[in-house]
């Protein structure tokens, strides 16, 4: 024991470091480049012996809750360790990630060059105990069924946020009270990342609907000198609703948090 404890203090101290990870937040932007998109539990959980994974991945088998997009597969690699019996099984690292038998979320994964799923730290998912679990399942499922474009590029949007005050333009639609959880505008952009066009395809249900629409209009995505725009390139924008939170105000964000 007091070896195992010396081993995982040694890794410990190498890895202390936090995992960066991009895009975050952007969980939903990810869809269509995406392969496998699923509402998954974790039926067992077991370390691979032998072979070029066995380094630093162990194994999980599935059961599909519902599948989105792609086909199902019973078994995936994830880039982390196990501890069994005083042994670490995979790679312990600050970007290693755990699982256990009965945990479910909602994956978006891709094959890696070898042909093969792996979960990783940093892909995104959503855990079923996330407080809007539910409402993450209802945006899959009108992505799904309206086959909507997502925003593959990960564009950013400029709602006129003030570095100064850390507020934009949706601060003014604060307090408000929507029936949705989520609504979603198909976004036609110019070729210096202006708006030339903005479609509704889902609102909040709110009383400030038409305003936040007009916030929008007026917006741009942030834009740099490696971007590369063509007009009329289009993708589409997901914001989400948050309720009012003890003392604070309801609000609407492009980020799922």
């Amino acid at each position: 024991m007091k070896n195992f404890l010396l081993l995982f203090a040694i890794i410990f101290s190498v890895n202390v470091f936090a995992c960066e990870c991009g895009n975050w937040g952007k969980q939903f932007d990810s869809y269509s480049s995406t392969e496998l998109v699923a509402d998954i539990t974790i039926t067992k959980v077991y370390p691979i012996l032998k072979g070029r994974y066995s380094d630093k991945y162990f194994k999980i088998d599935l059961k599909y809750n519902e599948l989105y997009k792609g086909t199902p597969i019973k078994t995936m690699y994830v880039y982390g360790a196990l501890h069994i019996n005083n042994k670490i099984y995979g790679s312990w690292t600050s970007c290693s990630m755990g699982a256990k038998v009965g945990e479910r979320l909602i994956i978006f994964e891709s094959k890696d060059k070898e042909g093969n799923y792996v979960l990783h730290y940093c892909d995104h998912k959503i855990y079923s105990n996330h407080k809007n679990f539910t409402e993450s399942k209802s945006l899959l499922k009108l992505i799904k069924e309206k086959q909507i474009e997502t925003n593959i590029k990960y564009h950013y949007v400029n709602f006129g946020f003030d570095k100064n005050t850390g507020k934009d333009n949706f601060e003014i639609v604060k307090g408000l009270n929507a029936k949705n959880k989520f609504a979603a505008f198909e976004i036609t952009l110019t070729t210096d990342g202006t708006f030339k066009n903005v479609e509704p395809i889902q609102n909040f249900g709110s009383g400030k609907d038409d305003l936040i629409l007009e916030i929008i209009r007026k917006a741009k995505i942030y834009v740099n000198p490696n971007s590369n725009i063509s007009d009329g390139e289009k993708f589409t924008l997901f914001m989400f609703y948050y309720p009012q939170d003890k003392n604070n105000l309801s609000f609407i964000s492009q980020n799922f948090l």
